[in-house]
C-alpha cells in the first residue's frame, strides 16, 4: 500500500477511529495496528506516504544464518541416506520386505482356478432358475422374495427359487410373503424350495449349479457382506 491519508485526514479522523483495530498484511504476519499508531509523525514519512513496518533484514539474516545451515547438515543429510537405504532394500529384496516373513504368510483359502473341474460348469442357458435367494427366512431375504412375487409371481418371465437351512421355517416364511401380496398362493405357488447349509460346500456348490444367479441375504453381513 504506497498511498496514505495526508497529515489534515490524519487529524479529521484520528481521533474518532482510533480504538478500531486494523488487520495489515504485511511481511510480519498478524500483525495488528490502529488507526492512530498508523496516523502517527512516525508512520507518516516522505510528504504523507505511510511506510508499514517490516522484519525484512532481521528476518532474513535468522534465516540464512541460522535455518538454512542447520537444514542443509542435518536434515538434508538425512533425507539422501533414507532415499539410498530405501531403494537398495528394493533393489536386494525385490519389495523392500524380509524374505523370512514373506514364507509365513499363509496360501489364500478356497478352490483356486487350477482345481475347478470345467467339464462340470453348467451352461447358463441350462440351469433351472434365473435367482435363487439365498437366506430367504431372514428379514433382507424375505423382503426380496415379496418383491419379486409382486413383480413377477411365480410363473412369470423369472424363474426364481427360495434357499435356507430349515425346511420348515422356509414353507413359514413362504406363507406369511402369501399373506403380505395378498394376491393368493399363486404368487408363490411355483417358487421351489431348496434346502441348503452355506457350510456345506457340496451343498452350496449343487444350488450355484441349478442357478443363473445368486442373491445371497445371509449374514452375518459384517463378515460376508
Amino acid at each position: 500500500m504506497n498511498s496514505s491519508p495526508s497529515r489534515n485526514t490524519r487529524s479529521k479522523f484520528g481521533k474518532g477511529l482510533s480504538d478500531t483495530q486494523v488487520l495489515f498484511s504485511t511481511s510480519a504476519p498478524h500483525t495488528v495496528h490502529t488507526v492512530q499508531s498508523l496516523l502517527s509523525p512516525e508512520m507518516l514519512l516522505n510528504n504523507g506516504k505511510r511506510e508499514l513496518p517490516t522484519a525484512g533484514l532481521p528476518k532474513f539474516l535468522g534465516y540464512s544464518l541460522v535455518v538454512l545451515p542447520i537444514y542443509l547438515t542435518t536434515i538434508f543429510p538425512t533425507m539422501i541416506v533414507s532415499q539410498v537405504f530405501s531403494q537398495a532394500s528394493t533393489l536386494l529384496l525385490g519389495t523392500g520386505v524380509n524374505k523370512a516373513q514373506k514364507s509365513t504368510v499363509p496360501p489364500p483359502s478356497g478352490t483356486s482356478a487350477d482345481e475347478i473341474d470345467v467339464s462340470l460348469i453348467v451352461p447358463l442357458k441350462e440351469r433351472k432358475y434365473d435367482v435363487v435367494i439365498l437366506g430367504f427366512t431372514g428379514f433382507t431375504g424375505r423382503l426380496a422374495a415379496v418383491h419379486l412375487a409382486k413383480t413377477y409371481g411365480s410363473t412369470g418371465a423369472v424363474k426364481w427359487a427360495v434357499a435356507g437351512r430349515n425346511a420348515e421355517k422356509i414353507k413359514s416364511t413362504i406363507q406369511s410373503v402369501i399373506d403380505e401380496v395378498g394376491n393368493g398362493d399363486e404368487c408363490m405357488a411355483g417358487v421351489a424350495i431348496i434346502e441348503v447349509d452355506t457350510n456345506n460346500k457340496e451343498q452350496v456348490k449343487a444350488m450355484a449349479m441349478q442357478t443363473r444367479v445368486v442373491c445371497t441375504t445371509a449374514g452375518p453381513f459384517a463378515k460376508y457382506g
